[in-house]
This record gives C-alpha cells, sequence and structure tokens, in this order.
C-alpha cells in the first residue's frame, strides 16, 4: 500500500510538473501569436498590403532611388549657372552687352598695359 501511494505521489508531482510546462508553452505560444500578429500588420502598413515585397525587392528600389538622387544632383549642377540669368530675353540681350563692354574695356587695358611694358 505505501509503495501504491508513493508511485501515486510521485505521478501527481510529475502531472503537476507536466501541467506547468502546458500551461507555460501555452502562454508563449500565445505570445508568439500575438506577436507574429503585430509584425503582420506593420508589414502590411509599410508595404501598402503588398505580400510581393520582399527584401530583395526593396534593396533594388533603394539602388534605384539612388541612381535617381544622383542623377537629380547632376542636373541641378547643371542648371546652376542658367539660375543667374535674367527672366526676359531683353534683359538678357543688356546683361550681355554689359559683358562685352567690360570685355572690351579689360582688353584695352590690358593692351595699354602691355604696350607700357615693351617701352
Amino acid at each position: 500500500v505505501k509503495l501504491a501511494k508513493k508511485e501515486g505521489d510521485e505521478d501527481l508531482e510529475l502531472t503537476k510538473s507536466q501541467t506547468k510546462k502546458l500551461d507555460f508553452m501555452t502562454a508563449k505560444e500565445k505570445q508568439y501569436r500575438s506577436g507574429l500578429d503585430k509584425d503582420e500588420m506593420l508589414h502590411l502598413k509599410i508595404t501598402g498590403g503588398d505580400k510581393k515585397l520582399t527584401h530583395n525587392d526593396i534593396k533594388i528600389l533603394d539602388e534605384r532611388l539612388q541612381a535617381l538622387e544622383k542623377d537629380v544632383e547632376d542636373a541641378k549642377r547643371n542648371i546652376a549657372g542658367y539660375l543667374n540669368l535674367p527672366p526676359s530675353l531683353d534683359l538678357a540681350r543688356l546683361e550681355i552687352s554689359k559683358a562685352e563692354t567690360e570685355l572690351a574695356r579689360l582688353t584695352e587695358e590690358l593692351n595699354i598695359n602691355i604696350a607700357s611694358v615693351h617701352l
């Protein structure tokens, strides 16, 4: 009788231990499911519901974006010289004539200075 009672107590302890483990595993499963659901919702929010969007697709899009940004920077550098031009054609012609007059004056001054050096 004592042996049976001892075995019964051991079985009871084993059952309690296994029940605790099962409860722990069930709680962990719920936690992981909750985390998975949150991550899936976040993924859908970020990708706009596109399930085809993967890490590699994002890398390719990022490389294309960087290339486009480089093209934009190059284009900005190319048009930077034109931004100082006046908005109308007449004003642009006036600026050109001023620059030509200044060039002629500087050329004449240079010629005078060169001539004075040779004397």
